[in-house]
């Protein structure tokens, strides 16, 4: 079973979340914070990529991994740990009594997915990847993991694992996985934005509301 991040598992969009907690601890302006959640609603609404949106890690270029994971875990204690859903858990419980693998599938970075899957005990993670060398990033990607990117991860994990994505369920919210949801047996949307909403209606998916 391979869940999504975003408004599925989490009730909260992260990106949006913390971009609003920097400029709230004063360490961007409000033209950054402007940008951010622009390029964020775009990328939520399906009406840009993930692509387009790879630039803005040219700004993280040179700085130091640790010293932003540490503003990360007050972050993700302050903002996150409470916004997991109460029916994401009951549905990872599910699946996990089946003794199927559970596996977090998201377009984020390592570290917001990681510190959940690690709060969640689910034991495979599948994530985007920013570069980090000597300590400091790079300011790229090293592994995507997002639109037809979230396929290959999933498959790539199902060869190693011995998985059949073709007798597997993936929940998510948003329309951009919409090649994810394509791919496995079972697609489940939950909460979804209005182009999934619309598209599921028409494929006869199951459709969940979370908390």
């Amino acid at each position: 079973a391979f869940f999504d991040m975003d408004k599925t598992v989490l009730r909260i969009d992260t990106l949006r979340s913390w971009i609003a907690y920097q400029r709230e601890s004063g360490e961007i302006s409000t033209i950054d914070l402007m940008r951010g959640m622009y390029w964020g609603i775009l990328y939520r609404l399906a009406l840009t990529s993930f692509d387009a949106m790879e630039n803005s890690f040219s700004t993280l270029a040179g700085e130091s991994e640790y010293d932003l994971t540490q503003k990360g875990k007050r972050w993700f204690q302050e903002c996150v740990e409470h916004e997991i859903s109460s029916d994401a858990i009951k549905a990872i419980e599910h699946h996990r009594q089946r003794r199927e693998k559970i596996v977090l599938i998201t377009g984020s970075t390592q570290y917001t997915p990681e510190a959940l899957s690690a709060m969640l005990n689910i034991d495979h993670t599948l994530c985007s990847r920013l570069e980090v060398v000597d300590g400091k990033f790079t300011g790229r990607l090293e592994s995507r993991c997002y639109g037809e990117h979230k396929v290959t991860a999933a498959e790539e994990f199902a060869q190693l694992h011995g998985i059949d994505l073709d007798k597997s369920t993936f929940y998510s919210d948003s329309y951009l996985d919409l090649p994810m949801l394509n791919r496995v047996n079972t697609p489940v949307v939950v909460n979804p934005d209005w182009r999934l909403k619309r598209h599921a209606k028409k494929a006869g998916w199951q459709t969940e509301y979370w908390s």
